[in-house]
């Protein structure tokens, strides 16, 4: 499910860190405590330095060790080395962050725009035997850092949409404190013109979910009960529809700003019409063209 933690990917400084991993065979069996001769753990700090760890085989073939060294703030990258029975050897190998509890992270230009995305999708929910795969099974994460990927996406369609323009992110994303008195005290800068990337990224973001949701499985053969996850990429077409038709109306009325258009005025009656090459005579006009 969109957000949901299966693994332990954050810990706050000074915690404890659990490290599990089971190993399995060729029939993707998980190994007993008997086809385990020792196994261990290498842990990298974010400086650079490893530090190598004795584990624990459980009884039920579960390999664990309890990382108590998180003092520094950052990635740490672990795998675990077990050493069979049978002189193989079996590596397995994942990462989590430590992160100071107290610490405000920086607000920057992506993370403005990223969180505006991720608050219109982190309210989507399904039960774990039922939703869909992005945390279950996938290559990697779905994490709101993620969205801020899918914003330079946004800026080149805003940019290639008539009239073309080249704009940037701070176009969008205002900094500072508002400085009128009449506002309560330490009120953001107002910034209308965000909600334009924010739609356009939120577009993208739903773009790679349908991609996310094509390769379903369709069991065949067999009289079984599972939880249909097929009908996900139609959900997120029908809400892109939608969203895409907000945004296209958004669009084309934010661009006009950007074709100058004055107050013109023109004469159109009595004789004036006749400083134009070309025209008809207007009706109820006297001798004037339009």
């Amino acid at each position: 499910m969109i957000g949901a933690e299966k693994t332990q990917t954050s810990v706050w400084q000074g915690d404890t860190a659990d490290l599990f991993v089971y190993f399995y065979d060729s029939e993707d069996n998980a190994l007993t405590q008997a086809a385990f001769t020792s196994v261990d753990f290498i842990v990298r700090k974010p400086d650079g330095t490893d530090s190598t760890n004795t584990g624990t085989i459980n009884p039920d073939g579960s390999c664990y060790y309890r990382y108590t060294t998180t003092t520094d703030v950052g990635l740490y990258k672990w795998f675990a080395r077990a050493t069979l029975t049978t002189g193989e050897k079996r590596s397995y190998r994942d990462e989590f962050w430590v992160e100071d509890p107290l610490a405000d992270p920086p607000v920057t230009q992506l993370t403005e725009i990223a969180d505006e995305v991720w608050m219109r999708l982190e309210d989507c929910f399904d039960s774990e035997q039922g939703g869909p795969w992005l945390r279950d099974m996938s290559l990697a994460y779905f994490e709101p850092q993620k969205v801020e990927r899918f914003v330079a996406e946004a800026l080149l369609r805003i940019n290639v949409y008539p009239p073309a323009t080249t704009l940037d992110l701070s176009y969008f994303t205002a900094t500072g404190i508002n400085p009128d008195p009449n506002q309560p005290a330490n009120t953001p800068m107002a910034d209308p013109d965000r909600i334009i990337i924010v739609q356009g990224t939120l577009l993208a973001v739903i773009r790679h979910l349908m991609r996310a949701y094509t390769e379903q499985p369709d069991p065949q053969g067999a009289n079984i009960v599972w939880q249909d996850r097929r009908d996900y990429l139609q959900r997120w077409q029908s809400i892109y529809q939608i969203e895409d038709a907000a945004f296209k109306e958004m669009l084309l009325l934010w661009k006009r700003s950007f074709y100058n258009f004055g107050h013109g005025a023109l004469l159109t009656h009595n004789k004036a019409g006749r400083l134009y090459p070309t025209g008809w005579r207007a009706r109820n006009s006297t001798r004037g063209y339009t």
